[in-house]
C-alpha cells in the first residue's frame, strides 16, 4: 500500500489531497505542517505536527511510505518547497507525481518525481516537466518546452511551443508567453502578463507586454 503524506496543509495541500483521493490503492495518510489546525473537507485525515513528528519516525512507523509537498510558491516561496522537497528524500521517503484524471497530456510528455498536475491542464507532445513542479489549474503548455525544477505555472497561463523556463520560477496566473522563450531560473512572471521577448535570471516581469521592474 501507498501511504502518501502531503507535507504542507493549506488550500494547495487541500486540493493535492482531493486528488489523492481519487486515486485508487492509494492512502492519505495525512498531513505534516506547522499549523495544526484541521483541513477543511479532510478531516478524517491528521495533520502531524511538525515539532512533535519528524519524517523518518513516520516512514519507520509504517504510517508513510511518499511524500508531496502541498505548499504553493506564493506561500512562503520557492525555497519553502525546495526545503520541503529535500526534507522528504533525506527521511528516505519516495516522492509521488499526482497527475489529475481531467487533464490532457500527451504521452510523448516527460514529467518528473513530487510533479503535480491539477485538472483542465494540456500538455502537448514533446514538454519536458522537471521535478518538484506544479502545473497548475487549466494551464497551456504547447510542444517542446521545458519547464525546470521547482516551478510552478499558475492557473491559467499559457506557454507556446518551444518556450524554456529555468529553475524555481512563477509563470503567473493569466499570463502568456510566446514561442520560443526562454525564462530564466528563479524569474517571476506577474499575472497576466505577455512575454514577448526573453527574460533573464532573477527578474519580475509584469505588464502587457511584459517589461522588467526589478
Amino acid at each position: 500500500m501507498i501511504r502518501v503524506l502531503i507535507l504542507g496543509a493549506g488550500g494547495h495541500a487541500k486540493v493535492i489531497a482531493d486528488l489523492v483521493a481519487d486515486i485508487p490503492d492509494i492512502q492519505l495518510s495525512g498531513f505534516w505542517s506547522l499549523d495544526t489546525k484541521k483541513v477543511d473537507g479532510f478531516e478524517y485525515a491528521p495533520v502531524y505536527p511538525e515539532h512533535l513528528h519528524s519524517l523518518s519516525d513516520l516512514k519507520a512507523n509504517n504510517l508513510v511510505t511518499h511524500f508531496i509537498v502541498g505548499v504553493g510558491k506564493l506561500k512562503g516561496g520557492t525555497c519553502v518547497r525546495n526545503r520541503l522537497f529535500r526534507q522528504g528524500q533525506e527521511a528516505g521517503l519516495e516522492t509521488y507525481s499526482v497527475i489529475s484524471n481531467q487533464c490532457s497530456i500527451s504521452s510523448h510528455t516527460i514529467v518528473g518525481s513530487g510533479t503535480v498536475i491539477m485538472p483542465g491542464c494540456v500538455i502537448n507532445a514533446g514538454s519536458t516537466i522537471g521535478a518538484n513542479c506544479i502545473i497548475n489549474t487549466g494551464a497551456l503548455i504547447d510542444h517542446d518546452c521545458a519547464i525546470g525544477d521547482g516551478s510552478h505555472i499558475a492557473p491559467g497561463a499559457t506557454l507556446s511551443g518551444n518556450v524554456r523556463v529555468g529553475r524555481d520560477s512563477h509563470i503567473g496566473l493569466g499570463a502568456s508567453v510566446v514561442q520560443g522563450l526562454t525564462i530564466g531560473d528563479n524569474a517571476t512572471i506577474g499575472a497576466g502578463a505577455v512575454v514577448t521577448k526573453n527574460q533573464a535570471d532573477g527578474v519580475l516581469a509584469i505588464g502587457v507586454p511584459a517589461r522588467v521592474v526589478n
